[in-house]
């Protein structure tokens, strides 16, 4: 298994009325510290290894990614674990924070 990202956010929240590169950065990192927060914690690895790529202008691509290897399996389960869905919570979140300025 390998890890996972959401790379399409810039343009899902300038769709959503966020056209601010520093916005879109601070949803990006709410987004980080959702997906962390909703991280099941054995040894911490997992939960340690989210981060985000900011933007510098609109346009360009934000991603968020947790790179550990098992990160996916326990995002979406796997053959001995129900699905953690950490990074889709976090991101259904995320509607419901945006205030535009």
């Amino acid at each position: 298994m390998g890890g996972i990202s959401e790379k399409g956010m810039s343009e899902w929240l300038q769709n959503l009325g966020v056209n601010s590169v520093a916005k879109i950065n601070e949803i990006g990192e709410q987004v980080v510290s959702d997906a962390a927060e909703y991280t099941p914690v054995l040894t911490g690895r997992l939960k340690a290894a989210w981060e985000m790529k900011p933007i510098s202008k609109l346009g360009d691509n934000l991603v968020i990614k947790n790179d550990v290897e098992y990160a996916s399996e326990v995002e979406y389960g796997g053959v001995k674990n129900e699905p953690r869905m950490m990074l889709r919570k976090a991101l259904a979140r995320v509607p419901k924070v945006i205030t535009v300025d």
